[in-house]
């Protein structure tokens, strides 16, 4: 019997960080790749999702120091890179992020990159805001911090219960205070395939998105092994 595997379509946004991205696919040189995002138990923080790549460098066309390389100069930190998944004729976003590292290496006759890479979270993260908000909904919140690092991937903001207390805030890093907000609503947040921002409140992470069985597993008919 033979066995359909997914298409993996990998894709890097060479080019300035600061401009809408351009994407090429590299799916070609990819040798292995890894990915994930959530958490692994409910109580656990939604931690930044990470992915790790390796692709053929046979050519040295990602080498950073490669100046006939035709990415050159892009070949560095913070470029994008986006994987998906076609199946059955459908593709599926699955892991979009920044790269935080081309790791090279090198055997006598071989040459590869390691790109290892972070979610969307990582923004938050480097980023650092100030300004004066009033008493206001968990989710308004995070709707400033969001358009405050200029966040152009697409937000999915829930409606909050909690009211998060005034604040002036003086070049704090954008991730530590939505934490706080986090705290206040125990709401969660996390980067979307399609490296969307979602904020889940507290009362939606109890509702049932479904009312009817989705897949079954199993050895019978229609059913997933």
């Amino acid at each position: 019997m033979s066995v359909t595997f997914p298409q993996l379509i990998c894709e890097i946004a060479f080019g300035p960080a600061s401009q809408p991205p351009t994407w090429t696919d590299v799916s070609n040189r990819v040798r292995e790749a890894v990915w994930q995002r959530g958490r692994q138990r409910e109580l656990d923080r939604v931690e930044a999702g990470q992915a790790t790549v390796v692709l053929d460098n046979r050519d040295r066309a990602l080498d950073p120091d490669n100046t006939a390389s035709p990415y050159y100069p892009y070949v560095r930190p913070m470029r994008r890179l986006r994987l998906r998944v076609v199946w059955q004729n459908v593709s599926y976003a699955v892991w979009q992020g920044y790269i935080d590292a081309w790791e090279r290496a090198y055997s006598w006759t071989d040459a590869w990159v390691s790109v290892r890479a972070t979610d969307g979270l990582k923004v938050l993260a480097l980023y650092k805001v100030s300004g004066t908000r009033p008493q206001e909904r968990a989710d308004q919140r995070i709707g400033w911090l969001l358009d405050a690092v200029s966040w152009a991937d697409g937000r999915v903001l829930s409606w909050a219960q909690a009211q998060v207390q005034a604040v002036t805030l003086d070049k704090v890093p954008a991730l530590e205070h939505l934490n706080r907000v986090l705290e206040a609503e125990q709401g969660r947040v996390w980067i979307r395939g399609d490296g969307s921002f979602v904020f889940q409140s507290r009362h939606d992470q109890l509702r049932y998105p479904y009312s009817a069985v989705q897949l079954t597993f199993g050895t019978g008919a229609g059913e997933i092994p």
